[in-house]
């Protein structure tokens, strides 16, 4: 039987963006459920800094991928 949640199309990168958001918080020393407790704007801050972070860290894996792909060249 189906779920809701898996009926829905899952961004394949979605797990490695919130791994890298998970990394970044790490790094600054805190974890994903302590925010909760920060004040509201430094929360919002440490978030925006960490979508940053993932984001450009999810370019170069895409980046990466596509330079292989270069290098190897497509079967397709």
């Amino acid at each position: 039987m189906s779920t809701p949640e898996r009926d829905v199309a899952h961004d394949p990168h979605a797990d490695l963006e919130q791994a890298f958001i998970r990394e970044f918080l790490r790094d600054q020393g805190y974890l994903p459920e302590e925010l909760a407790a920060l004040p509201e704007d430094e929360a919002h801050r440490l978030m925006v800094e960490a979508s940053k972070y993932a984001s450009a860290r999810l370019c170069a894996v895409e980046a990466r991928a596509h330079w292989v792909e270069e290098v190897h060249g497509s079967d397709s």
